[in-house]
């Protein structure tokens, strides 16, 4: 977790061995109740992520919500709320 990055956690959320979660300056990565995500899930929060209630993240899943690539000549750089809501993957 990087400068002010949080974890917001709204129940009982599983993690499997392997998860490998970076939150990355003034990201939000907010989790839902009864839900889990499963071995080797790779997730990488940049701006924000939210995962629901009663969500099943299969393995090997990556959830990325910045491709983390710049785009010369642009101003600002495009961001992604993701929302996982009642989903399996």
């Amino acid at each position: 977790m990087q400068k002010n990055s949080r974890i917001i956690m709204h129940g009982d959320f599983s993690f499997a061995y392997a998860a490998d979660i970076r939150l990355f300056d003034d990201a939000s990565l907010i989790l839902g109740k009864n839900s889990y995500i499963n071995t080797n899930v790779l997730i990488r929060c940049k701006n924000r992520i939210e995962i629901g209630d009663n969500c099943a993240i299969s393995y090997n899943v990556s959830i990325f919500d910045d491709d983390f690539h710049e785009i010369k000549k642009m101003k600002e750089n495009l961001c992604v709320t993701l929302h996982l809501f009642t989903f399996c993957i």
